[in-house]
């Protein structure tokens, strides 16, 4: 036992920053996140192909810089297709396109990409640190030194974010679950208000927060935490129709039909569940069904885990499994699959990864345990390499649709079906002991 604590003061007297590390550590952090934003303004020089960026975002950008920012969800591509997400990305964006208009970039698609990429990044970073913030909570000791740097570039180097951003252009998906995990922390901070007030915020950018805020809703409502969930639901509502409720008052037939109405008429695609129904019967009710049937599906498996799983709690690594397992809902069931809509489950199983990670005194068997868990969220990645791969394949061949959604869907199911059986066979590896019930309800309502 000496031995081994000796052995952690060693260790922890490695990875511990000394005095001077302190003193330069501002300028350090200033310098990574320079060369952070300065690996993005190179990356999108690479020759890329046109992407949602270039057809939703900037267009919507180009409305709001005109003088009239309450008429973005006029905006039609190819005749029908809208600006689907909500306003908030488009704040910064619009900056981003402004200062391109300045220098002459806005109507060069490489170098008004360079310029938005290099603002966006920072969010990146931020959803990096909210991803870590989450990590350090779920565990009984600070990630530092050398694995906390690791930690941060797992999430801001990870191949889906370069994904969606830089091949998809989707700027929005960052800010959200960088919104969505602070209002995460928020909540098992017992704030339930100013949790409600970022998932709000976060639904503002990407519908697709919908599925993180149903398990947090369920979660408090199995407790009985009624105020919480009150303060939690109210928040919510009254953020989304106080941002909306302008756009809505300006343009309402627009703003539905974008945000709501429009995603019955688009086709069933390969990838997905819904692949399989392909000149099926299904195929109709998939069309205009989906997204109802994946709240359905992400409901139930929810009830399934919190009835049995008494013990999960905000302060559970088990919650990031819990809001893996949403997400890969929303990818199996939505009838039309892209490759970055991976990006959250990579995101939540990673965080459940690190912060489930055993201590180097604890046991071989754990560490072993610990090493087969980066599998899920490695599946992650390969599910969009695989979409990325059909969506290729698919060009002007019909026939590549079942196989690839066979295939796909067969792989999202088994990953679904691990994360459910951790969730109901397992306990977390470790993390700190939840609050009482009692403490949780005092500091909501006192």
């Amino acid at each position: 036992m000496v031995d081994q604590a000796s052995r952690e003061v060693e260790r922890a007297a490695i990875f511990a920053p000394s005095g001077r590390w302190r003193r330069l550590q501002p300028w350090g952090i200033a310098l990574l996140v320079a060369l952070y934003c300065g690996l993005w303004n190179l990356a999108a020089r690479l020759p890329l192909n046109r992407t949602d960026l270039d057809a939703f975002f900037v267009p919507a950008s180009r409305i709001a810089l005109s003088g009239h920012p309450l008429d973005v969800y006029s905006l039609r591509y190819q005749g029908d297709y809208p600006n689907a997400n909500g306003p908030i990305s488009l704040i910064p964006l619009t900056l981003a396109s402004a200062i391109a208009a300045w220098q002459g970039m806005l109507n060069d698609m490489e170098l008004r990409r360079v310029v938005v990429m290099t603002i966006f990044a920072p969010f990146v970073l931020l959803m990096a640190r909210e991803a870590v913030a989450a990590v350090d909570q779920l565990r009984d000791k600070r990630l530092t030194g050398f694995w906390r740097f690791a930690a941060y570039a797992l999430f801001a180097l990870s191949p889906e974010v370069w994904h969606s951003m830089l091949f998809y252009g989707h700027i929005e998906q960052p800010i959200m679950l960088w919104l969505a995990l602070w209002g995460i922390r928020q909540l098992a901070a017992r704030r339930p208000a100013r949790a409600g007030l970022l998932l709000g915020l976060a639904l503002l950018t990407r519908s697709s927060a919908l599925m993180l805020v149903l398990p947090l809703a369920a979660l408090l409502a199995r407790d009985h935490q009624w105020r919480a969930l009150a303060r939690f639901g109210v928040a919510t509502a009254g953020t989304v129709g106080a941002v909306l409720l302008p756009f809505l008052l300006a343009d309402r037939s627009d703003v539905i039909y974008s945000l709501v109405t429009f995603r019955g008429q688009l086709p069933v695609g390969g990838g997905s569940f819904w692949g399989l129904t392909l000149d099926t019967p299904l195929e109709s009710f998939g069309q205009r069904y989906d997204g109802f049937i994946v709240l359905l599906v992400s409901l139930l498996l929810t009830g399934i885990v919190l009835l049995r799983r008494r013990d999960l709690t905000l302060a559970s690594p088990a919650l990031y499994l819990l809001l893996a397992l949403s997400s890969f809902c929303f990818a199996l069931f939505i009838k039309t699959l892209w490759p970055y809509y991976f990006l959250e489950p990579f995101t939540f199983l990673a965080i459940w990864w690190l912060g489930a990670m055993p201590t180097p005194v604890e046991r071989f068997r754990v560490w072993y345990r610990w090493g087969l868990a980066i599998i899920l969220p490695a599946i992650a990645i390969a599910c969009a390499s695989m979409r990325e791969y059909g969506l290729t394949v698919e060009q002007g061949n019909l026939d590549a649709f079942k196989p690839e959604s066979i295939v796909l869907s067969l792989t999202m199911a088994l990953a679904m079906g691990a994360i459910l059986w951790l969730l109901l066979a397992r306990p977390p590896l470790r993390g700190k002991p939840a609050p009482p019930l009692a403490a949780y309800a005092d500091a909501v309502t006192g």
